[in-house]
């Protein structure tokens, strides 16, 4: 549901997403804008309740 949302969300782009206990991890193509990034954050925050200092955003590679 994340990812499919993040996914959806304006310059996001192709978005993959793993939660587990200890945080999340969000790889997607619009991580290098800092608006974006800042969003994904604040998407994350809202729909897991982990603090941003439990949530990784980083830039998806051209060859996924």
């Amino acid at each position: 549901m994340l990812q499919e949302l993040l996914t959806h969300t304006e310059g996001v782009g192709e978005a993959r997403v793993l939660i587990s206990d200890s945080g999340v991890v969000v790889v997607c193509r619009g991580a290098d804008n800092p608006t974006v990034r800042l969003d994904i954050i604040r998407a994350v925050i809202s729909y897991t309740g982990f603090g941003s200092d439990k949530i990784t955003v980083l830039k998806m590679s051209k060859s996924s």
